[in-house]
């Protein structure tokens, strides 16, 4: 279902205007907080409203992963086009869980980082729109310097050996398989190597001739028939915590392993020793504290004159806080059963560290019952609840 057609409409509704103007003039100087008290239910259609009048890049935050799935589907369902519209996902493990994050939520997060890097660089395309809970907004990630150096452009024509390829493709955090069939992942036969990029919907078939790139296709995965020829291709990191990332040590120092169990002790060590001879493996991104002196988050990579939107601002606090008392909880737990070796960092910034980055933004806060003078605000009422009556 597509309601497009219902968002001009937007352009009547008094005080409409009057938001538009006040946050323009935000976003301009790059600071300024405007607060309204629309109705939940008619945010996404306000937000969609905005995104095609201002012409700006956007970041919703919102409290849970469920309402930002929610206002990502309806935006694509207002909106004429879903073009730069994008879900930023929470990982799907519990903090300090050493377990490997869903492929579907890696794609998605490496997805809309690979976008927000490729429109700074003079991309095409409207600015982007980019939902995610606060939880996705917390998680350290790579650095945008080190995810914008390692981002490899491919050509027809360009002098590399296959063997110059394959060492950046694992050095990116590819693996090797014997068919591509997901993302993330690359083959190689003869003069033919096969990759399926992290950030694209196709793979990518590279022919070489000697040490030149004869021609590049994409391809479709299920059938590995090529659909379409292509003159160059990007391919972005595969992980956001790839072995070329390491900036120190193996990490050994700082784990202290005292305290864990023996064969816990063991597969950290293994880890350890992978991560050192820069190889992949499943539970890389358990390392991102480690692996940068600085890791990133998601607002770092958002254009300079973005609009932070914050979903429920007091709800956004509570939620923060909730995470860090089951953080809390899960590391003393974990600790306590040897599984988790004893000071281990936080996958998490801390509220305070996220609400500094947005200093340099303008900001649109979404509350309950809140004091402004916006006549926008007043220009959305709840539908009449029938409850079951149908002849009513």
């Amino acid at each position: 279902m597509y309601l497009s057609g219902l968002l001009p409409l937007i352009h009547d509704l008094r005080g409409y205007d009057e938001l538009v103007g006040a946050i323009r003039s935000a976003v301009a100087q790059q600071s300024g907080t405007l607060t309204l008290s629309v109705l939940e239910s008619a945010r996404p259609y306000l937000l969609a409203g905005l995104r095609e009048g201002l012409g700006v890049p956007m970041l919703v935050i919102t409290t849970r992963r469920d309402r930002a799935r929610k206002i990502f589907e309806q935006l694509t369902i207002w909106s004429a086009s879903r073009e730069g519209i994008l879900l930023f996902p929470e990982p799907d493990v519990l903090s300090y869980e050493r377990i490997p994050w869903d492929r579907g939520i890696t794609q998605d997060r490496l997805a809309t980082l690979a976008r927000l890097v490729n429109d700074e660089q003079g991309g095409d395309g409207p600015p982007v729109f980019v939902v995610a809970s606060v939880r996705a907004l917390l998680q350290k990630t790579v650095p945008r310097e080190q995810f914008e150096g390692h981002v490899e452009h491919l050509a027809v024509g360009q002098a590399i050996t296959i063997g110059e390829l394959l060492t950046t493709l694992y050095g990116l955090g590819y693996e090797r398989t014997t068919v591509v069939e997901d993302t993330g992942t690359f083959s190689a036969r003869g003069g033919i190597v096969d990759v399926y990029t992290a950030h694209g919907d196709q793979p990518v078939r590279i022919e070489f001739f000697g040490d030149e790139i004869e021609s590049l296709r994409l391809f479709e995965a299920s059938t590995q028939r090529s659909v379409e020829s292509i003159q160059s291709a990007v391919i972005t990191p595969a992980r956001e915590a790839f072995p070329l990332s390491v900036e120190k040590d193996d990490g050994s120092q700082a784990l202290d392993l005292t305290s864990c169990h023996p064969e816990v002790a063991e597969e950290f060590r293994e880890d350890l020793q992978a991560l050192s001879n820069g190889e992949v493996f499943d539970t890389l991104e358990f390392y991102i504290p480690y692996l940068y002196e600085e890791p990133g988050m998601l607002v770092d990579y958002m254009p300079r004159q973005t609009l932070v939107v914050l979903e429920d601002p007091v709800g956004l606090e509570a939620m923060v806080a909730n995470l860090d008392v089951q953080n809390v909880g899960l590391r003393h737990e974990l600790t306590q059963k040897g599984e988790l070796p004893q000071g281990v960092q936080s996958p998490h910034f801390a509220w305070s560290t996220v609400q500094h980055r947005f200093d340099d933004h303008a900001r649109l806060e979404f509350g309950y019952d809140t004091a402004t003078d916006l006549a926008v605000n007043e220009s959305f009422v709840a539908g009449a609840a029938y409850a079951g009556r149908l002849q009513e």
